[in-house]
C-alpha cells in the first residue's frame, strides 16, 4: 500500500513538472524571448517520472531517483527562468527611464489641450504647435 502511495506521489509530481514547463514556454513565447533548453529537459523529465512511476516498469528505487533527478531540474529551470525574466524586467525599466529622460530634456511630449500649459492669447506660442523657443526631434 505504501509502495503505491510512493508512486502515485512520484507521479503526480511528474505531472506538476510537465505542466510547470508548460508554463514556462507559454511565458517565454508570449515574452517574445526563445524557449530555454533546460525548460524542455524539465518536460522531458517529468513524462519519464510518470512512465517510471507506473506499476511493473521500474522498482521504487528507480522512480525515486528519477523523482530526485527530477526535483532537481524544475529548481534549477525555475531559477534560470525567474533570473532571465528579472533581467529583461530591468533592460524594459532602464529603457523606459531613458526615454523619459530624453522626452523631459527635449520637450517631446505634448500638453494636453485645454491644459494650464497653454499660452494665453497674445502671449508668445499663441499659434497651435507654435514651439518656436522649445526644441523638437525630428519625427
Amino acid at each position: 500500500m505504501a509502495e503505491l502511495a510512493l508512486r502515485g506521489l512520484w507521479f503526480l509530481f511528474g505531472a506538476f513538472a510537465l505542466f510547470s514547463a508548460g508554463l514556462k514556454v507559454r511565458s517565454s513565447s508570449r515574452a517574445g524571448s526563445g524557449v530555454a533548453l533546460l525548460t524542455l529537459i524539465e518536460a522531458l523529465a517529468g513524462v519519464v517520472l510518470m512512465a517510471a512511476t507506473l506499476p511493473g516498469v521500474f522498482s521504487v528505487r528507480v522512480s525515486g531517483i528519477a523523482g530526485l533527478a527530477t526535483v532537481g531540474l524544475v529548481l534549477l529551470s525555475t531559477t534560470s527562468h525567474l533570473v532571465r525574466l528579472r533581467g529583461r524586467a530591468r533592460a524594459r525599466e532602464e529603457s523606459a527611464s531613458k526615454r523619459l529622460y530624453t522626452s523631459i530634456k527635449y520637450g517631446t511630449h505634448e500638453a494636453a489641450p485645454g491644459g494650464d500649459d497653454e499660452a494665453a492669447p497674445g502671449e508668445k506660442g499663441d499659434g497651435p504647435g507654435d514651439g518656436a523657443d522649445t526644441p523638437r526631434l525630428p519625427s
